[in-house]
């Protein structure tokens, strides 16, 4: 067994990442002995090794290894975020969140932040979807800029991203006074960050009013610099017009988007979930049910708020959570219940 390894654990995961060998990655921690290890590296022990068994979709041997890292390293919160990310799996909601409910960042990396926020958001969970991610928030006004590049390199999420999932908590409340609150802020204390399209989309969503969009991203569309992929703002132009459509052929007539080779492949299934929407809400359930079993194919996880208010489909994701949460607790066979304990 060796000691101490020459580069950190963490070091060497990312590596073997890098080089296409990730799944050799629990063959070297096999060649350690964390009882050997000093206390930073048996943390990355832990989680490592129970990530080794999330990665191949071992869900029961992830839960058994990340709760046995808990139990030697109780104070990491990287190894409760990822237990509480196993016990959501089984549909242990409750197990979940008050593991999540201990993390914070920059304790763990803000993408783990996000993930809590968007279970929370599956569950139904509206304030702790804002708690999750008020220390990244508040990040950003601590540096006062929010330059897409400058918070990528400080671990940050673009700031439109967060925003955006603080938008959709708002649109399922009906309660905008925190999302209104901190556009003020951002005006006032951020720099390098365009607040307007943010404002157009949050008077869209909280008012219904939709002509002001769809006039605000024409505009954004036919400036933008041709070589630049246009598919998102041309998507949500789409899903914004079908939105403010009064029958169902003018809705998906609206939805015709030729999409770029640059552009992001998941916009695709936006317009597939628009069309859903606009089946069931318009023209035929059945037809729509066929068009939701085919987007939750492709998206088990349901969309990101953050996407799913950017397109204008909260109320759509909104009927589909309980059938995520029903298959979640589907998985519970799949393990004893001492197991989940």
């Amino acid at each position: 067994m060796k000691v101490q390894p020459k580069e950190s654990l963490d070091d060497i995961a990312n590596r073997l990442q890098r080089e296409g060998k990730a799944e050799q990655l629990e063959k070297v921690l096999q060649e350690y002995s964390p009882s050997e290890l000093h206390a930073k590296e048996r943390e990355s022990y832990f989680h490592l090794w129970g990530i080794c068994a999330f990665r191949r979709g071992d869900h029961k041997e992830a839960l058994r290894r990340f709760s046995s890292g808990l139990a030697e390293c109780p104070e990491s919160q990287r190894i409760m975020f990822s237990l509480g990310q196993e016990y959501e799996w089984f549909g242990e909601q409750s197990k979940a969140f008050e593991l999540f409910d201990q993390c914070s960042f920059p304790a763990v990396p803000s993408n783990y932040c996000i993930a809590m926020s968007r279970y929370a958001y599956l569950w139904q969970e509206m304030a702790r979807m804002e708690r999750y991610l008020s220390s990244i928030m508040e990040a950003y006004f601590s540096l006062g800029i929010a330059d897409d590049h400058f918070v990528w390199m400080r671990g940050l999420p673009f700031f439109h991203e967060t925003f955006l999932y603080f938008l959709a908590a708002a649109s399922i409340t009906g309660d905008f006074a925190n999302v209104d609150a901190l556009l003020k802020r951002a005006e006032k204390q951020l720099t390098d960050t365009n607040i307007l399209p943010l404002r157009r989309l949050r008077d869209a969503v909280c008012q219904r009013s939709w002509a002001p969009l769809i006039a605000f991203l024409e505009r954004e569309i036919a400036s933008s610099e041709p070589n630049l992929p246009l598919g998102y703002k041309k998507v949500q132009l789409a899903c914004a017009r079908a939105s403010a459509s009064t029958s169902y052929d003018e809705a998906v007539g609206r939805l015709h988007v030729p999409l770029a080779s640059n552009d992001f492949p998941w916009l695709g299934d936006i317009l597939l979930a628009m069309r859903a929407h606009l089946a069931r809400t318009f023209h035929s359930e059945e037809d729509g049910e066929v068009l939701v079993g085919e987007f939750v194919t492709h998206q088990p996880l349901l969309f990101e708020p953050s996407h799913a208010v950017a397109f204008f489909l909260i109320e759509f994701q909104e009927g589909l959570k309980a059938w995520y949460k029903s298959n979640r607790k589907k998985n519970r066979g799949d393990v004893a219940p001492g197991d989940l304990l």
